[in-house]
């Protein structure tokens, strides 16, 4: 089930990568280049900046006991904290800031949108809901703070698979206070549909509006145009915007896993596992564990595979343990891959439960025919297929799914679909 893609030819682009580091492979391959040049910021700099902001918010707060504004504000320093590291840890502080900041907030009061936000981004769709439906029901709301309200709504509702109550409210947002999270969430909404110039043009907005000096930020639009060409099959293109993020924010490990699956696609894949090992090492996540296994199974190196697989096994379900919303995905992603199929089913019910959309609906029909449940694995696949989200991905999965279930009709008619929504990507 694996699918690293076809081989390529050589990227040409990646000349432009330099040695910033080197590493002894595992293997006794020798030295590889694998890390990129350094940018204008350091990784490890702005994480030091961004524990220097909680540090100070926590100060404040703790010399303001009855305040609980810079609660929410370390709370919110510590999502950016998870953003740049990976940790579900980070959720944990964030969350636990903000019940602290409810407990000083008078009643009916506190950082309802700060935990609306929190609870989005660990895919707690109906807990974000709630808390946004709080903040709304605020009795003075600016524009602003209207266009806020409605952008996560709309965020929501594209979770949701729910593509035109999606559009309304992210226009809605765009309409009262066009700004930068306006766009990229525009784009996000383009993206889904299958539109991907739209999404582009929207993204190139979205960092044209951003005028604060934020290397993140000016990092993060760069990645989500590379991951835009990524899903076309664009992938010298791809690669240029990564080295654009690189320039921002370099030491950033989502930029490097990205070259990385660059790397693989081009042929280059002992470059990719140095560049997989190093993150493994920096991170512990367990998706480039999986990554590192994947590539030993394609090389024929099942036992080094194995191991891979089984040491994202246990970190996937500590995850799980700590915080199971923020890990369902790539933890069933990886059951999806290894097995045993009844965990497959379990996360992908669970992933399909928390956001529904033909996303997680087409891998929940691949984990129902994994078990053998062919009539509930057609009934998914039938609704993802129906489904307004259009990707080469989902197509392929449930061409996949149509294959299992014998049949071929439909199964020529979902890669066809992926062919036509991602020509260069046609026979991965």
């Amino acid at each position: 089930m694996r699918k690293h893609g076809k081989s390529v030819a050589p990227l040409l682009i990646f000349g432009l990568l330099a040695c910033r580091g080197a590493s002894t492979s595992s293997d006794g391959l020798g030295s590889t280049p694998y890390r990129f040049d350094e940018g204008e910021v350091e990784w490890s700099s702005q994480l030091a900046r961004v524990e220097a902001r909680i540090a100070d918010a926590e100060a404040r707060a703790a010399a303001q006991p009855q305040a609980w504004m810079p609660l929410d504000e370390a709370a919110s320093h510590w999502g950016l904290h998870a953003r740049l590291t990976g940790s579900v840890d980070d959720y944990i502080e964030a969350r636990a800031r903000l019940d602290e900041a409810f407990a000083r907030a008078p009643e009916g009061g506190g950082p309802w949108m700060g935990l609306a936000q929190l609870e989005f981004s660990v895919h707690r769709l109906a807990e974000s809901e709630a808390a946004l439906e709080r903040a709304a029901a605020a009795i003075l709301i600016d524009d602003d703070t209207r266009a806020a309200i409605e952008g996560l709504r709309g965020d929501i509702a594209l979770q949701r698979g729910q593509m035109a109550d999606a559009h309304a409210a992210l226009e809605l947002a765009e309409t009262l206070n066009p700004s930068s999270q306006s766009a990229a969430r525009l784009a996000l909404w383009s993206w889904r549909s299958g539109d991907f110039d739209g999404a582009d043009q929207w993204y190139t907005m979205a960092a044209s509006r951003h005028h604060a000096a934020d290397p993140y930020a000016d990092s993060w639009f760069d990645l989500q145009r590379g991951l835009v060409d990524l899903d076309q099959g664009a992938y010298e293109e791809s690669l240029a915007h990564y080295l654009d993020a690189n320039r921002s924010l370099s030491g950033w490990y989502l930029i490097e896993e990205h070259a990385a699956e660059i790397l693989v696609r081009s042929g280059r894949v002992e470059e990719a596992r140095f560049i997989y090992e190093d993150i493994v090492e920096r991170t512990a996540l367990p998706e480039f564990m999986d990554a590192l296994a994947g590539l030993h199974a394609d090389a024929g190196e099942s036992d080094k595979a194995e191991v891979w697989a089984e040491r994202a096994r246990v970190a996937y379900e500590a995850r799980l343990a700590t915080l199971p919303e923020a890990a369902t995905g790539h933890a069933m992603d990886h059951y999806l891959e290894w097995g045993p199929p009844a965990r497959a089913r379990e996360l992908a019910a669970a992933d399909f439960a928390a956001r529904p959309n033909p996303d997680s609906e087409s891998a929940y029909a691949l984990a129902l025919l994994q078990v053998g449940d062919t009539a509930a694995a057609r009934e998914h696949a039938d609704a993802a297929a129906a489904g307004a989200w259009r990707s080469y991905d989902i197509y392929s999965r449930l061409a996949e799914v149509y294959e299992g279930l014998g049949d071929a009709s439909a199964a020529t008619d979902l890669s066809a679909r992926a062919c036509d929504i991602a020509p260069l990507r046609c026979g991965e």
